[in-house]
């Protein structure tokens, strides 16, 4: 078993990052696109754990200058959604390219399906719709919600494939990172509650 918290600098790495991470690397998703200030500490994190990633993509952001990459455990699914030779999801129309990626990321293929009709359509996504219907109704969400990777848009918020995953992905994180799986929590709480109190009063 891997214990994350030993490898060097594994702290340093911002918490959402090291959540897709322990998640790609445990084998619970196929894949994940992260960014983070810090390239050398994130590539050669990847690399320890024997994970595929692309060149890193290099983005300005407050002064600092932020990198993304692209990385999967097997080369199989990092070849389903290649970025060598100019090719993977580029080669797609759009709404395959959103498809591809939805799969690469591990995301319930009604989930991926509905965010490209909502895509297609220009509208409102229909977990937002959901969302506000079942707390007006309910009062409250699925915990399994604050689990939720930021690039993650389930179809419903009681999608029982998203609830499912989202329960795999809750015990990986607690399992080995506690803190990581807190950051998220935090960080989904926070966006949740802001969008409930800006939508509810509608």
């Amino acid at each position: 078993m891997v214990e994350y918290r030993k490898l060097p600098g594994w702290k340093k790495i911002n918490p959402y990052t090291r959540a897709e991470i322990i998640l790609v690397s445990e084998g619970v998703k196929p894949g994940a696109t992260s960014g983070d200030f810090n390239e050398e500490l994130l590539i050669s994190t990847l690399e320890r754990l024997d994970i595929y990633h692309t060149e890193p993509e290099r983005i300005e952001s407050k002064g600092k200058v932020k990198i993304t990459v692209t990385y999967a455990k097997l080369k199989s699914d990092f070849d389903a959604v290649t970025y060598e030779e100019g090719k993977g999801v580029e080669k797609h129309d759009v709404d395959e390219g959103h498809r591809a990626l939805g799969k690469f990321y591990g995301y319930p293929k009604c989930c991926v399906d509905q965010y490209v009709e909502d895509k297609k359509n220009s509208r409102t996504s229909r977990f937002v719709e959901k969302m506000k219907e079942l707390i007006e109704k309910e009062g409250e969400y699925p915990e399994e919600l604050e689990y939720l990777v930021p690039s993650m848009t389930p179809c419903d918020p009681k999608c029982p494939d998203t609830l499912k995953t989202l329960r795999t992905w809750k015990e990986t994180l607690e399992k080995h990172d506690p803190d990581a799986a807190k950051a998220l929590r935090r960080f989904n709480k926070k966006w949740l509650e802001e969008y409930l109190e800006k939508n509810l009063s509608k």
